[in-house]
């Protein structure tokens, strides 16, 4: 054990092992009364940022077996509200990784940590995340990009509305509705996605975002859709 934790190349097998282990439906099988140990005593601490080539290919691997055993749902509800005050802020830090594959591990294990504590987090947290993901929107990858989307969906379920609403909503929304207007037709549609789950949260403010920035996109479609959208919730 000694030897694992103080050689990289030993760290970096280890995991690699436990990567095929989990990637094998049968093995993986196994797993789920493992889950917080594997969790607390292996993902957490090689999540952890050290410098080197070495350590990004550690992290990288280590997120993709969070990622496996999420995907796999191997992780019950029970040990994932024990585990996340770890997790949480390790994968925010995370998205900053310089490796864009590892920043979209990241931005997916995220997402089925937040589907699966829907109005578990507090305020603190979520003021500690929000603006972590809403640098991903500005991503150089636009797998990246995408894949934020999708948490930030489900980010927006994580908590009761009222914890959202103010600085956290309108600040969100005024980046979202920048990348709304994105050149890439993809990147706007999942940017709408996330827009309409924010028009449930507090669709006034939604609406009013939507109408002093219209006017200086390309083109007011979408804007006009997710407006009639909010006005159908406040109706």
């Amino acid at each position: 054990h000694a030897k694992v934790d103080s050689d990289p190349d030993a760290r970096l097998r280890m995991m690699a092992l436990l990567e095929s282990v989990l990637a094998n439906d049968q093995c993986a099988r196994h797993a789920t009364p493992f889950a917080r140990q594997l969790i607390t005593v292996l993902i957490v601490p090689n999540t952890v940022w050290k410098a080197g080539r070495v350590a990004a290919t550690i992290r990288k691997v280590t997120i993709a077996c969070l990622y496996t055993l999420l995907r796999a749902e191997r992780v019950d509800e029970e040990t994932l509200y024990v585990t996340a005050p770890q997790l949480l802020p390790i994968l925010k830090t995370n998205l900053d990784d310089y490796d864009a594959s590892t920043r979209q591990l990241v931005c997916l294990s995220l997402c089925m940590i937040f589907k699966a504590l829907p109005n578990a987090l507090g305020e603190d947290a979520l003021r500690e995340l929000y603006p972590a993901l809403l640098k991903r929107l500005d991503d150089s990858s636009d797998d990246v990009r995408r894949a934020v989307c999708d948490t930030m969906c489900a980010f927006f379920l994580t908590s009761q509305p009222r914890n959202f609403r103010g600085t956290i909503l309108e600040y969100s929304v005024e980046q979202l509705l920048v990348h709304l207007d994105d050149h890439d037709a993809a990147i706007q549609q999942a940017v709408a996605a996330v827009l309409r789950v924010a028009i449930t949260l507090d669709a006034a403010t939604v609406m009013k975002k939507l109408r002093e920035i219209r006017t200086s996109h390309r083109s007011p479609a979408l804007c006009d859709e997710l407006m009639a959208h909010a006005q159908g919730v406040e109706g």
